[in-house]
């Protein structure tokens, strides 16, 4: 899987995945795709059996390492919804977890919250951008993301801010996410920290330097 894109450019030359491909629930106003059982490379979400899609359940593209392109059309609202009572505007656990091949990621506007293991295991996962809409990133959303260099937070995000491609809250006193495929041998976390989030350096290999003695670790059950 290489990317997720809502909407896409030139989409329309790509032709619907075949309903038969899903497994869904209904809920209020379409339905919610739960698994993707297709071997496409290329997969556009259709309506199915004449619903809507309004949302992308947890775990629905798991493991799918054929996939090189995720094409969600308008009118998804929602990824990550495990059943028709979860959370909505949510990554949910799990939801992308383990497609080795994924490179790029491209977060819809309408997601407010991602949450533990999204993005994990995503071993070629080289840059993540995360829109002005999300509220709330679980440290451990990008765990065993090997490759991981760049995390990208966009300037209007009013919750949090990336400096380097390292995950900051705003005002940069919370050290959230440390991406584990920065190749350097040592870091030096700036000044203004003073929370380390639990998982802020999981599978990270480097000497790490602070200046601050009132650091402590912050821990997080999102």
């Amino acid at each position: 899987m290489n990317s997720i894109k809502n909407p896409t450019p030139g989409a329309s030359k790509y032709k619907p995945s075949q309903e038969s491909d899903y497994e869904t629930e209904s809920i209020a106003g379409g339905c919610i795709i739960t698994k993707y059982t297709g071997m496409d490379d290329v997969v556009v979400i259709p309506a199915i059996n004449n619903e809507k899609v309004k949302s992308v359940g947890s775990n629905a593209f798991r493991a799918c390492e054929n996939l090189t392109n995720i094409i969600i059309l308008d009118g998804v609202e929602r990824i990550g919804e495990r059943a028709p009572s979860c959370r909505r505007d949510s990554i949910g656990s799990g939801t992308i977890m383990a497609c080795k091949n994924l490179t790029d990621i491209s977060i819809p506007d309408s997601v407010i919250k991602i949450k533990r293991w999204a993005f994990s295991e995503c071993n070629s996962l080289a840059k993540i951008k995360i829109p002005s809409s999300v509220i709330d990133i679980s440290d451990k959303a990008f765990c065993q993301c090997g490759n991981l260099l760049t995390i990208a937070i966009d300037t209007k995000n009013a919750m949090f801010s990336d400096e380097d491609g390292v995950l900051f809250n705003k005002d940069k006193s919370i050290l959230i996410r440390y991406p584990a495929g920065k190749n350097q041998a040592a870091y030096s976390i700036p000044d203004s920290v003073t929370e380390l989030r639990n998982s802020a350096f999981d599978n990270c290999y480097i000497s790490v330097q602070y200046e601050a003695v009132n650091i402590h670790y912050y821990f997080l059950s999102t």
